[in-house]
């Protein structure tokens, strides 16, 4: 390979490396917010439109696709409380224990190192953890609104479906692992 060519990848790879992180940089400036503290559920909620109806499915409700943005978000700032046993009922020990390890902070934390982008993502679309900027760095944080409601939960029954949700999913990467395919009946 010549100079010339040798150049023109370098010359490509540097471009395409700082396209990266200008994506990077202008995915973090949208998904973590400078909020103000107390966390409530209605200042966390201003998402875009496809967020919302991201949370709306998510909470499986019906009849509210219709309504506009501030409808939407008032709705939700109802919904999202009363759903909060549902929710962490589907959660695995790691999930839940990002969850609790939130709520027991003082309901913000900085964002742990091992916890992917989509990993929180993926909290985010039920609505109870939201990113946020703390003290200029990446942080996540439950709404007071869910603080509360979670201490008011049956532990020792949360405990047991998270326990099993846990083991079904170690059983199902077990199988994927041997087998390649896991059939659903």
């Amino acid at each position: 390979m010549d100079s010339k060519t040798l150049n023109r990848i370098r010359t490509a790879f540097d471009q395409g490396m700082k396209h990266n992180r200008e994506l990077r940089e202008k995915r973090d400036q949208k998904l973590w917010k400078n909020v103000s503290e107390p966390y409530q559920l209605e200042s966390l909620l201003p998402l875009s439109k496809i967020e919302l109806d991201d949370i709306r499915k998510s909470l499986e409700l019906k009849g509210i696709s219709n309504l506009k943005k501030a409808e939407l978000i008032q709705e939700l700032v109802v919904a999202i409380p009363s759903h909060l046993r549902r929710i962490l009922s589907t959660f695995d020990q790691e999930r839940y224990g990002l969850f609790n390890k939130i709520v027991s902070h003082s309901g913000k934390i900085q964002v742990p190192r091992n916890i992917s982008i989509k990993k929180i993502r993926a909290l985010i679309d039920w609505g109870i953890i939201f990113p946020i900027r703390l003290e200029g760095k990446p942080g996540l944080t439950v709404p007071i609104e869910l603080m509360e409601q979670f201490f008011a939960l049956d532990e020792q029954e949360l405990h047991q479906m998270i326990d099993r949700n846990t083991e079904w999913i170690r059983l199902s990467h077990g199988l994927l692992y041997y087998y390649g395919v896991v059939r659903l009946f």
